[in-house]
């Protein structure tokens, strides 16, 4: 069909209706939690989406609803792109931080940005901050 090629420090095709990513791909090691099982259904909150592939992995896998929060302004444009190729309004993309962000969600991802979250452009450097705003926004 009609894909697009997303690459950076993600890499993966989208169409409207599937997501094609490589073989030895980061979500493998972490076994059925992109499954369809867990995902369908539920509402996502994506935190640091980057280019987006693990929110569109949860989307099209059957999650109700996926918000991606991204504050790189670049990842962010890119990540925009993807949102328009899905055609859906179950997919949310925000320029945002996380200690702006209020909702609640039944599964909270947050792969790869403690260093972001701790200090960096998010806070006051206590890991405990990001942890409790981050269970604040998870359901369950």
């Amino acid at each position: 069909g009609d894909w697009l090629e997303v690459s950076g420090y993600q890499r993966y095709r989208i169409s409207k209706t599937a997501v094609e990513l490589p073989k030895r791909h980061l979500h493998r090691p972490l076994g059925g939690i992109f499954s369809s099982k867990l995902m369908a259904g539920r509402s996502v909150l994506d935190v640091g989406a980057n280019l987006g592939e693990f929110s569109v992995l949860s989307l099209y896998q059957g999650a109700a609803k996926v918000t991606a929060l991204e504050m790189d302004a670049q990842n962010f444009m890119a990540l925009k792109r993807v949102q328009e190729r899905t055609k859906t309004d179950d997919f949310i993309v925000l320029n945002q931080k996380l200690s702006d962000h209020e909702g609640m969600y039944d599964i909270v991802m947050a792969w790869a940005v403690i260093h972001w979250l701790c200090g960096y452009s998010e806070g006051d450097g206590k890991l405990e901050s990001p942890i409790v705003k981050l269970a604040s926004l998870t359901s369950d």
